[in-house]
């Protein structure tokens, strides 16, 4: 695991490289909800080793967006899957990858999406399952996920501060909190409102349509 910190010291992002490190093509492969890259290291190392067997100088990269995993924490009052898609951008300039084929799911999908939309040098081909939020998910699934992901975290720190946010049996802070202790005191020293609009804003942006 390597960290790099971008965009001027707004956040450093943990990523894995697999592969071919002087590879031609570059990949870069994000799973969803609010998971690290662990549960994408199993298919990334596969995919590199299939490469390999092909002869094809394939170099595949992981990392944890913001906020996740191993990577740092910037709670901005700005559109949280935008900033994710310009973290990605960065991380492509800091690591030299070129234009790359991005392969995303669920949430992992929307970060593709918006890194092609607002960077489109850096893509060269979008790979995407089902992308959540909008009219892209069901009803249904849409507040509940909204809620899991966003509005029970701001509930948790109005109530409680950002030692409730990181209390919570199997909440995802509580997994962050748990990764070191930089991670635990850089979450109880975060600014309980701007936790919360940052909570509510997320919430608004992933409940618009499509």
């Amino acid at each position: 695991m390597s960290s790099v910190v971008v965009r001027g010291g707004a956040v450093a992002l943990s990523y894995e490289e697999f592969g071919d490190s002087t590879g031609n093509i570059s990949v870069l492969v994000m799973n969803g909800g609010q998971s690290g890259r662990e549960e994408s290291r199993p298919f990334a190392a596969k995919l590199a080793a299939a490469a390999a067997d092909a002869q094809l100088c394939v170099r595949v990269v992981i990392h944890d967006r913001r906020n996740m995993g191993t990577s740092g924490l910037n709670f901005s009052p700005r559109n949280l899957p935008e900033e994710e898609a310009h973290d990605l951008h960065s991380l492509i300039m800091e690591l030299g990858l070129g234009s790359c084929i991005v392969m995303g799911s669920s949430s992992g999908a929307r970060t593709a999406l918006l890194l092609a939309l607002h960077h489109p040098a850096d893509v060269r081909g979008l790979v995407l399952a089902p992308p959540t939020g909008g009219g892209a998910t069901s009803p249904v699934s849409i507040k509940w996920l909204s809620y899991s992901y966003y509005m029970k975290h701001a509930k948790r720190a109005r109530d409680g501060g950002m030692a409730a946010v990181i209390a919570s049996a199997k909440a995802h802070y509580r997994t962050v909190a748990a990764q070191s202790e930089y991670h635990r005191q850089a979450l109880l020293n975060t600014d309980v409102e701007g936790f919360i609009r940052c909570m509510v804003r997320c919430c608004t942006v992933y409940l618009l349509p499509s």
